[in-house]
């Protein structure tokens, strides 16, 4: 095994030497297969391609680069770096990159084994093939919002995917009032759906979705951000997400738009029971 031209020390002394030291060190972390692979894998995996992987280890060896310069380098190992970095690196070009994001939507729509995984779950648990189909929709649409959002923070994309339309469903029973699936999605028996019952909560989906669209954009964003996704975000979170200076503001901004949800749903009470809505 041919032995390393540079130890980690050695790696940023050369850095900041500067000059034709600083161009070999750089030229030895953009041409290493190990680093370059193990940043691709992460990316493939979250979803993207090969390019989008060459494009992340680029950007992974600037960053390098500049946070040893500035001797803001924290992390215990460059494998560490890379690891963390090129998760950090894709999520956020999600966030930003459309067409990188629905490069990964198609490549989660392309994979017909996926989707029959996600139609066998709902529909051995309560669903009809219907079910499944909206429930597959929605997950996409709510997976990305994730990216938008920057709710995806790395790893199988696909796994992450399954997640969301499972907690989907399983948030679904709850508002039907049934058994709510197990963690593991396995082994359950729930009663079947009243038909009466049934028509009633799609009714109910309908026309609320029909009020919250009615609602401003920033108010739809921020209520979708505390209560309609699989985990909630804390106050402070959304606070960077909306751009709001800190989450007593986000706070105050939330309380207001459930005020004005909630008030618009007031003029159906005899109709639905809207009071055990968030």
């Amino acid at each position: 095994m041919n032995k390393e031209p540079y130890s980690k020390q050695q790696l940023f002394n050369a850095i900041l030497t500067g000059g034709n030291e600083r161009d070999r060190a750089l030229k030895y972390v953009f041409q290493h297969k190990h680093y370059r692979a193990m940043v691709e894998d992460i990316v493939i995996k979250g979803g993207g391609n090969e390019e989008h992987g060459k494009m992340v280890f680029n950007n992974c060896v600037i960053l390098l680069d500049k946070l040893v310069r500035r001797k803001l380098f924290k992390t215990e190992s460059i494998d560490e770096f890379f690891e963390s970095e090129a998760k950090t690196d894709w999520c956020r070009e999600l966030i930003t990159n459309n067409k990188a994001r629905d490069y990964v939507l198609s490549n989660i729509t392309s994979d017909k084994e996926l989707e029959r995984k996600i139609h066998a779950v709902i529909v051995s648990n309560s669903g009809s093939k219907e079910d499944a189909r909206d429930t597959y929709q929605n997950g996409l649409i709510q997976i990305d919002s994730h990216m938008k959002e920057g709710k995806f923070r790395g790893g199988a994309v696909k796994g992450f995917f399954y997640q969301v339309c499972y907690n989907l469903w399983r948030n679904e029973l709850k508002r039907a009032k049934m058994a709510s699936l197990p963690e593991d999605g396995f082994d359950i028996s729930i009663n079947t759906l009243d038909p009466q019952r049934e028509l009633e909560r799609k009714e109910q989906k309908i026309l609320f979705k029909k009020i919250f669209n009615q609602l401003g954009e920033s108010c739809q964003k921020i209520l979708r951000l505390k209560f309609f996704i699989v985990d909630q975000y804390s106050m402070d979170e959304i606070a960077e997400i909306m751009g709001f200076k800190n989450g007593q503001i986000a706070s105050n901004t939330l309380s207001k738009c459930r005020k004005q949800l909630w008030e618009a749903l007031q003029q159906f009470k005899p109709t639905f029971a809207w009071n055990k809505i968030m």
